[in-house]
């Protein structure tokens, strides 16, 4: 997993400019751990006042998670896949 070392890679990494984020995994355990790792590094940069409580809550807000790909970009415009 990567750790975001900067607000302006977090604002990159759950789509800021773009609108909410899906991360779509093969199993909700795989769903639960990414969505996890997320909130914890956006709970980092709170704890270290590099962000509000309403922009982490915001962020937060933007991150969902999903097994279905269908429930998950059925009303997508783009798709951005990230592959490692």
């Amino acid at each position: 997993m990567r750790t975001f070392t900067s607000i302006d890679e977090l604002e990159a990494a759950i789509g800021e400019d773009l609108g909410a984020t899906d991360w779509i995994e093969i199993d909700q355990e795989r769903v639960d751990r990414g969505l996890g790792y997320v909130r914890d590094e956006i709970a980092k940069l709170e704890a270290k006042g590099r962000l509000t409580a309403d922009k982490a809550n915001r962020y937060r807000a933007l991150v969902t998670g999903a097994v279905d790909k269908a429930d998950a970009l059925g009303d997508a415009d783009f798709v951005i896949e990230a592959v490692r």
